[in-house]
């Protein structure tokens, strides 16, 4: 059986409030399980490598425009 994730788990997940939550669910598939948006957990997995980025090399200049929300690349060890 898949793993699935609510609002609550992803809060947990990514230290963001609950709307943010929220909007990340409906990014995803998801699906109602009584009064709550659920979806599995491989789909935000898909989602979330899709929203990794790598730092920026130093001394390039940052671009003015609002950057989204993104989830940094950890470095390997």
């Amino acid at each position: 059986m898949k793993d699935l994730i609510t609002i609550e788990a992803i809060c947990a997940r990514y230290g963001c409030e609950r709307h943010k939550a929220a909007s990340i669910i409906r990014k995803i598939p998801h699906f109602p399980v009584g009064k709550r948006l659920c979806a599995y957990a491989d789909d935000l997995e898909a989602w979330e490598r899709g929203q990794m980025v790598y730092p920026m090399p130093k001394g390039v200049r940052q671009p003015k425009q609002p950057i989204p929300f993104v989830i940094p690349r950890k470095k390997a060890q």
